[in-house]
Parts: structure tokens; C-alpha cells; sequence
């Protein structure tokens, strides 16, 4: 009640907002009339982020020409399909659009949407490998070349698995390389990935300019990756600004790394390395050849949100390894840093 208070003052009092974001821990369906009320009396917003909104709120955003920036859940009550004709948010300069299920449910909007602005999120709290795909089949055909961020973000996509589980592959993704301009890819879609080395060598190939490249390295691949540590080299040997790497691999495979330094002696500028329910056998081990690829890494995340396809002594198991690799790597990461100053100072 006293939410709802809130949220009808700030009709009186507020009417020339131009920035109002509205957050809530959950999404609550009973504020959907009063956020909706609220959104559709500020003619002069630039910047939305909030919960539900009801179909009216939506089309009175839609006739805004100062707003730039929208974030908002997408309700499953609505079909959308009196907008026929009529195209939305074609101003826009970022756009979020957040389920509170299944990534599914934005589908029916995106439809009305043919034109998607440079930056945009879709995320879910599940989602299915059709959703995947219809979803990224709508950012090629509604995106322009000067498209920079895709992220797509499921937080918690447990897969009905089949035998064998049905995995998003190559040809699902090598659609988007028709914008050349991406700086962000995240595909954290909670689905596995059947990928290999030649696969992220081709994909990361089209994107030189990368500085974030995510593939599910936040929730895991469910252990059906084949990318070893031949397919993370050419990743950073083609994407030389990359800061931000999430991807699942083998690391208990050696092929195709050279003798002497493990990792060839490239240098890097990624901090921030994430490799989900990627395998290790050799902790020490897979700690140097990760100091030698990435000498300025400062993050490493392993095995943190993802157990799912791998029985409990293994998540066991594995997340004790990374973390014994995660203390060696930082402990290299400053023996580094302490060399080059010392280099520095000498010069």
C-alpha cells in the first residue's frame, strides 16, 4: 500500500521527470497498474528503467519522442497483436527487455520492434534452444550495421536434457557477424554450446574489435564442450582488445600449445577471464599457461553458477581445482606486475 502511495505521488509532483528508475526485488504483477499509471503521465522522460507495464503504457511510451533510453519487463498476458501496423521504438539508443519466465515471452513485442537500437539486452530466467535461435534470427533481421553490444542474459536456463542434449552450434551464431561493429557479444543463454577450436577461431574472427566475448562462460556448457586451449589462443590472437573472456573449454588438453611458454608468450589486455564448468586435471599447471596467455588477468570464475550435467563429486572436485588454480594464477598475476615495475624503474 505504501509502495502504491509512492508511485501516485510522483504523478503530482513529477510531472516534467525526464529519468525515473523504478526497482523491485521481484517482479510483483499487482504494481503493474500503478507503475503503468505513473509511466504514462510523464510526457517528457528520457530515461525509463522499471517492472511490468501494462499494453496503454507501452504504446504512450512509444509516442515519446525524448526518450532514448527503456528498460522494462514484458508481461505474458499480452499478445500485442492490436499493433499490427505500427512499429515501436524506433528512436531508441539502448533497449532492455526483461522476462520474468521464459525468454520466449518477449517474442510476440520483438515483432513490432523491426528496428533495434545500437545497444540492447533480452534476458529470462530460463529459456529453451528454439527461443535462442528465434531470438538471435530477430537481432539479424531487425538490426542495422551499427549495432555494437548483443547480450543476450538467461540467469538460470536448466535445460531439459535429451539424449544427446540438444546444443546451440556454429550456424546459429555466425548469422550475427553481418555487423561488423560488435564490441559486446554475451550469449549467456543457460543452453550448452557444442562448439570447437576451428568454430571460436571463425566467430572471434569477425569481431577484432571485441572487448567483451561471452558465451555461456558464466553458467557452463554441460560439459559437452570441445574447445581446447588451441581455440583460446586464436581468440585472443584475434581479438587483441579484448578485456572480458567467458568461455567454456577443455583445459586438460595441451594440443596445439608451444613448448617452452606454454601459451606462445602472448600479451593480452583481458582481466577478466570466465570459464564456467570448463575441465582441469593439473592445477599449477593450467595456472601458468594462463599467466602466460593473459599476464594482466585479475578476475578468474569458475564453476560458481553452474552444476547442471555433471554429478556432485565432480562439481566438488573441479571447483576445489579452480580454486587452487584461481590463488596460483593471481599469485603470478603480481609476480608480473612486480617485474614489469621493477623494469620500469630500472629504465
Amino acid at each position: 500500500m505504501i509502495a502504491r502511495s509512492f508511485l501516485h505521488s510522483i504523478v503530482g509532483r513529477c510531472a516534467t521527470l525526464k529519468s525515473l528508475e523504478i526497482r523491485e526485488e521481484d517482479v510483483n504483477p499487482d504494481y503493474e497498474d500503478a507503475i503503468s499509471e505513473v509511466v504514462s503521465s510523464l510526457p517528457k522522460l528520457e530515461v525509463l528503467n522499471c517492472g511490468l507495464l501494462e499494453y496503454g503504457a507501452i504504446a504512450h511510451l512509444d509516442q515519446l519522442e525524448s526518450l532514448r533510453e527503456l528498460s522494462f519487463t514484458v508481461s505474458p498476458k499480452y499478445s500485442y497483436q492490436d499493433l499490427h501496423h505500427h512499429f515501436l521504438f524506433g528512436r531508441l539508443s539502448y533497449l532492455g527487455l526483461a522476462s520474468a519466465d521464459s525468454l520466449g515471452i518477449i517474442l510476440p513485442l520483438l515483432q513490432y520492434i523491426p528496428r533495434l537500437p545500437p545497444f540492447f539486452i533480452f534476458s529470462a530466467l530460463r529459456s529453451t534452444v528454439s527461443e535462442i535461435r528465434n531470438v538471435i534470427a530477430h537481432i539479424v533481421r531487425a538490426g542495422n550495421g551499427d549495432i555494437d553490444d548483443v547480450n543476450i542474459d538467461v540467469q538460470r536456463g536448466i535445460p531439459e536434457w535429451d539424449d544427446p542434449p540438444e546444443c546451440l552450434i556454429f550456424d546459429d551464431i555466425q548469422p550475427l557477424s553481418r555487423f561488423k561493429n560488435i564490441r559486446t557479444l554475451i550469449l549467456c543463454t543457460g543452453q550448452p554450446f557444442c562448439l570447437d577450436d576451428d568454430d571460436v577461431k571463425m566467430l572471434s574472427s569477425y569481431w577484432p574489435k571485441m572487448d567483451t566475448f561471452n558465451i555461456s562462460g558464466t553458467t557452463g556448457w554441460g560439459g559437452v564442450t570441445r574447445i581446447t586451449f588451441k581455440g583460446i589462443l586464436s581468440i585472443v590472437e584475434n581479438c587483441r582488445y579484448l578485456r572480458n573472456l567467458g568461455i567454456v573449454f577443455d583445459a586438460r588438453s595441451r594440443r596445439g600449445l608451444a613448448s617452452g611458454r606454454p601459451g606462445g608468450g602472448i600479451s593480452s589486455s583481458l582481466s577478466i577471464l570466465m570459464v564456467g564448468d570448463s575441465l582441469i586435471d593439473n592445477p599449477a599447471e593450467v595456472a601458468m599457461i594462463l599467466s602466460d596467455l593473459f599476464p594482466n588477468v585479475e578476475t578468474l570464475q569458475a564453476w560458481e553458477d553452474t552444476t547442471w550435467g555433471h554429478d556432485d563429486d565432480v562439481v566438488e572436485e573441479q571447483r576445489e581445482k579452480w580454486e587452487e588454480a584461481t590463488k596460483l594464477l593471481m599469485m603470478f598475476t603480481s609476480i608480473r606486475r612486480q617485474e614489469r615495475a621493477w623494469v620500469q624503474s630500472t629504465i
